[in-house]
């Protein structure tokens, strides 16, 4: 979103799913409260110091509707990710910052105005079982100037993994339908 913004011509569609980094104005969406990520700080820090197959399974299985959809591929290629010494370290210092709404995060955090101002045709894909729910993601299509708004059934947060036949679907119908 802020590359749309400050380089608007280096962007020609975009796509975001379940994305994060946007705060609506307090009251616009009815019934919205902002989930408290930095509860999530201790556990997303402790399964980057310690990522046991068994920590990075449940740090996982809790952004998807169905953690039975987990499989042990995706858990063992993030495990060797966060197995990383450096990957881990950078890892640490960003959710930290993420999480907490730190100094270094909070100049791009996108908000109502912001957004309004983003030109380029934006899918906007959510899951409908994202603990951010889809009412955020359908305020953002609604405020973007040529915004498209799909919501995956029995979807959580990482929706191109959980619904990813779906999403490659209508990613693709999104980029070729303006070729």
């Amino acid at each position: 979103m802020s590359l749309a913004l400050t380089h608007p011509s280096r962007v020609d569609r975009l796509i975001l799913t379940t994305t994060m980094g946007y705060r609506p104005e307090p009251g616009s969406i009815p019934g919205y409260v902002e989930p408290d990520w930095s509860s999530n700080l201790p556990s997303s820090i402790e399964v980057l110091r310690n990522p046991s197959f068994e920590n990075v399974r449940s740090r996982m299985a809790r952004i998807l509707a169905n953690p039975a959809r987990l499989t042990d591929e995706a858990v063992l290629v993030r495990q060797a990710l966060y197995q990383n010494p450096a990957l881990s370290a950078v890892q640490q210092t960003l959710i930290t910052e993420y999480l907490s709404l730190g100094p270094s995060i909070r100049p791009y955090v996108i908000d109502d105005a912001q957004l309004a101002l983003i030109v380029q045709p934006t899918l906007v894909y959510w899951g409908d079982k994202n603990r951010t729910p889809p009412s955020l993601g359908l305020r953002m299509a609604e405020l973007l100037r040529d915004g498209r708004f799909h919501c995956a059934a029995d979807t959580g947060h990482w929706a191109q993994f959980e619904s990813a036949p779906e999403h490659n679907r209508v990613v693709t119908d999104f980029l070729l339908a303006s070729v």
